[in-house]
């Protein structure tokens, strides 16, 4: 039975863009509604709290897509194991571990900038 490869792409490209448009429309929402209301955006604690929800979640839906799908992992091995290993390496280990740096980079505290 052929893997359908394009099936994979469209679930890895959704494991990323779903989380980003979300993110995207949760920032211009919050835009509209503080020019709206006129109320100044000093709440940076609850927006590092959603950035790391959405920074979050490429990594959960993977998680949930490697656990519900790991019969098609298996033949996508089995078809091409240098392809799924670069693929495994890139989506499943450097990416996450690139999201993972960015909200530990968000939440270390900013200290004021010496200058040499």
């Amino acid at each position: 039975m052929q893997t359908d490869l394009s099936k994979v792409a469209l679930a890895l490209a959704a494991a990323f863009l779903l989380p980003a448009i979300g993110y995207l429309v949760g920032i211009t929402w919050n835009t509209a509604v503080n020019r709206t209301f006129g109320v100044s955006d000093q709440n940076h604690g609850m927006s590092k709290v959603w950035t790391t929800v959405y920074l979050l979640m490429p990594i959960a839906i993977l998680g949930v897509m490697v656990k519900s799908h790991f019969d098609l992992i298996e033949r996508l091995w089995r078809d091409s194991p240098l392809v799924t290993s670069i693929a495994y390496l890139l989506v499943g280990i450097l990416v996450p571990a690139g999201l993972i740096a960015v909200i530990v980079r968000l939440w270390r505290p900013h200290h004021g900038r010496r200058s040499s």
